[in-house]
């Protein structure tokens, strides 16, 4: 049987203090009333983006670009397709098959995130059909804009609840006890075991790295569990507190993109904790942010303009002709200037399974991710955050079966854009 989240019947003990706001760029997308809509992270300026109901589980690309699960009546089934929207609701491609619609044997697609780069979405679903009546769920991988047969990807049995990590790979929560409650996934199915929190009976469920991989917040024991990741997945995970007292069970928490804004939905909305010290959580302000929301996900990309906050605008009045001049110019969005340390020409193949210390300064604030590949395949990742003041410390993990000429690529994020610089590695 596959265990649940069961409900805390206390009240929420915090008091619902202002909570520290987050970046004005950031969003949050959500469901309320059966319907998805889109808002700053603190809950102002709220959009509508659909209004046939049905939805679940939305969540969004660093472009913005929203996925969300429908689940719709037809003929005593209820299929699931998956929807994938712009920031207006304007669908940019038909509804997408993942499990077939015309079998009543399967349930999903379930829990779909989109991955931060919007081409994949992850999901759990259910077999239950005469000829291999199954219990336990499996997670898969579907392309977000067109019908992927669930197996084509990939599929792995007994996972659940599935989120993503910036490099683009998958963090999935085992759906019964074991000795690995939470393991690491790439698109097609390959698994790295991670950890398991023997302190948590029976398993960990539902959880989300923060963008910088250095915080883990999951559910288990009634409670939101926090965790700091020393260096990023695969490293050991060390536990610094957990939230409780919540209104019903709480369910999805999500980070900001900053990796310092927690939030959750509960039965009475979604809430939001400001987080700069994972060990001060139970004395941190949270806030009931969303009343009657469920199903939040942070994004990147900016929320809507609050009309009550424009400037009103007055019908203008005759004005001079301006004598022309020179025609304005728009600056080009760059990149952070990106220094590399702490990689020679020539690597050894273990070092990868240590994990190769990178060492990666940008002249803003950023966040760093790195790929090794070789003859065209991912053979090691790592992913980091740093400023002008604080490089970024990457640790590459991975293996190599063989040696031979890869190509190390780094990008860098900043406020003004992208930088990518690559570099060409002997692994030995």
């Amino acid at each position: 049987m596959l265990p649940k989240i069961s409900a805390i019947a206390a009240a929420a003990v915090c008091a619902a203090a202002a909570v520290p706001a987050v970046a004005a760029a950031d969003s949050l997308v959500y469901v309320k009333d059966g319907n998805v809509f889109v808002s700053a992270a603190d809950g102002s300026a709220a959009k509508q983006l659909t209004t046939d109901g049905g939805y679940e589980s939305p969540s969004q690309a660093d472009d913005g670009t929203v996925v969300a699960g429908r689940r719709t009546e037809e003929k005593c089934r209820h299929p699931r397709l998956l929807h994938r929207m712009d920031r207006g609701g304007k669908l940019l491609n038909p509804p997408v098959e993942t499990v077939a619609v015309d079998n009543s044997f399967y349930i999903g697609p379930l829990d779909p995130k989109v991955s931060p780069d919007g081409k994949y979405v992850a999901y759990h679903y259910f077999y239950t059909g005469p000829i291999e009546d199954e219990t336990e769920p499996k997670l898969a991988w579907s392309h977000s804009d067109r019908n992927t047969v669930n197996g084509v990807l990939g599929a792995n049995k007994g996972y659940m609840n599935p989120s993503w990590t910036q490099d683009g790979r998958t963090l999935a929560f085992y759906s019964a006890e074991r000795t690995f409650n939470v393991d690491v996934q790439s698109v097609g199915g390959s698994t790295e075991n991670w950890f398991g929190d023997d302190d948590v009976k029976p398993t960990l469920l539902d959880g989300e790295l923060s963008a910088q991989g250095d915080r883990l917040a999951a559910l288990g024991n009634d409670t939101i569990r926090l965790y700091d990741v020393p260096g990023g997945p695969l490293n050991a995970p060390v536990f610094r507190c957990a939230i409780s007292g919540f209104a019903g069970k709480a369910s999805g928490p999500t980070w900001s993109p900053d990796g310092k804004t927690l939030a959750w939905g509960e039965e009475d909305g979604i809430h939001t904790m400001r987080l700069d010290d994972l060990g001060a959580c139970g004395s941190a302000p949270r806030s009931l942010t969303i009343p009657g929301g469920s199903s939040p996900d942070f994004g990147p990309a900016a929320a809507p303009v609050d009309p009550a906050k424009q400037t009103q605008q007055h019908a203008p009045g005759p004005q001079p002709t301006p004598a022309p001049g020179p025609k304005p110019t728009t600056p080009k969005a760059t990149g952070p200037k990106v220094t590399l340390k702490g990689v020679g020409s020539s690597v050894r193949r273990a070092a990868l399974r240590r994990g190769l210390p990178v060492s990666v300064t940008c002249s803003t604030d950023c966040t760093v991710s790195a790929t090794l590949k070789l003859g065209g395949r991912t053979v090691a990742k790592g992913s980091a955050r740093g400023s002008a003041k604080r490089a970024a410390k990457l640790r590459l993990k991975g293996r190599a079966k063989k040696a031979g000429r890869a190509t190390l690529t780094i990008t860098a994020r900043g406020a003004g854009g992208l930088s990518t610089v690559k570099r060409r590695i002997t692994l030995r």
